[in-house]
């Protein structure tokens, strides 16, 4: 961004965004690294906030000058979400300030400092839940890009209009693109801020947005659709996908694979309930079923485990171990049969393999229960 701006064209600092949360950590040292940065012979410091995921910035401004109501230190406080409360931070910006005059070795009282007046002004505001980095880079450059040398706490905020209104990115191309002498600095945006003047001109402002940038603002129409691989105005960070979203095919084949992955976790979840069922059934009393639902016989479950050998084969994952105590229907016909097991009155007393989707437990009797 400096490399764009010219970070002599104003008096700027800029401090790392680690280090606000670092003092709230109790890191106190934290301090004497800012100090190097001469935030008090600066005209402005920009001091990113990071507090729960979410962005702000702060704007020491004149914190060398004395006191005085106009002219003397001030703070601005640029939140892209104000439905979050950003003055809830108020008493760590104040604890962080106090401190720093205290480190700095200056003399002013606690009560002076604790009136350095905080401003929240307006200013453009995300329309989504991931974009506060952004918004506060963009604050950072439309700031650099205006604010004057001398700062005035009268002045109103220099990214925005006297009106109050948010400037997207096609008012900042024509400022960005306009010598002071109010002439475009080549031919190719003399033609672009031609065309945005009159489109602006062409729709009225209760249909102008209110974002810094949109997929079919002003902006586009001039310049063409943002490439994949940024949004012009916004820097490098951002994307047409990140801010807008995806085509639909994109959108489709997402959709496809998530639902994929939802069924296979389904049937994972299922699988898993099945196997603890299975296992809560060993040693109980259960009634063994027909295929039509109908009760044949009573027995108790030996065992579900896969692997056991029962009537000449594994019990496998769909299959138990059932010893038959009562026969209700002797002629039923057993689900797996071998030479001397073919029918219910076969089974008496004997072990034999019946499916788990037709086993029920008795409630009314269970093994060890008292008559």
């Amino acid at each position: 961004m400096w490399m764009e701006i010219g970070k002599d064209q104003v008096d700027i600092e800029y401090v790392d965004c680690l280090l606000f949360s670092m003092f709230l950590n109790g890191f106190d040292n934290v301090l004497h690294w800012i100090l190097k940065k001469r935030v008090f012979s600066k005209t402005y410091t920009f001091l990113p906030i990071v507090d729960g995921g979410h962005w702000n910035l702060l704007i020491l401004c004149n914190f060398g000058k004395p006191l005085q109501k106009d002219c003397g230190p001030c703070m601005i406080l640029l939140d892209s979400l104000h439905m979050a409360e950003p003055l809830s931070k108020e008493p760590n910006i104040r604890s962080f300030v106090r401190e720093l005059y205290k480190a700095s070795g200056r003399m002013e009282t606690g009560r002076a400092i604790n009136s350095i007046p905080l401003l929240l002004p307006k200013v453009p505001q995300q329309s989504g839940g991931e974009e506060c980095g952004v918004f506060m880079l963009y604050y950072m450059f439309l700031f650099a890009m205006n604010a004057p040398k001398s700062f005035s706490q009268t002045s109103y905020p220099y990214f925005l209009q006297k009106s109050g209104q948010g400037m997207d990115r096609s008012e900042l191309f024509i400022i960005t693109h306009t010598r002071k002498d109010g002439i475009p600095v080549n031919s190719e945006c003399a033609v672009a801020i031609e065309k945005i003047q009159a489109l602006k001109q062409s729709q009225s402002s209760a249909n102008s947005s209110e974002t810094v940038a949109s997929k079919y603002d002003i902006y586009s129409q001039v310049h063409g659709e943002d490439k994949p691989g940024r949004v012009h105005g916004l820097g490098t960070g951002p994307t047409p996908a990140t801010l807008w979203g995806r085509s639909t095919d994109i959108l489709k084949d997402e959709n496809k694979k998530l639902g994929d992955r939802v069924k296979d976790l389904e049937e994972r979840i299922a699988k898993l309930e099945r196997t603890d069922s299975k296992f809560q059934l060993t040693s109980k009393r259960v009634k063994l079923l027909d295929m039509y639902g109908s009760q044949v016989a009573i027995g108790i479950v030996m065992s579900t485990n896969p692997t056991k050998i029962v009537m000449g084969r594994p019990i496998g994952q769909d299959f138990c171990e059932v010893a038959v105590l009562l026969v209700n229907k002797p002629d039923s016909p057993l689900f797996i049969k071998d030479h001397n097991r073919k029918i219910m009155k076969d089974s008496i007393g004997r072990h034999i393999l019946w499916f788990l989707e037709y086993v029920q437990l008795d409630f009314k009797k269970q093994v060890g229960d008292q008559d």
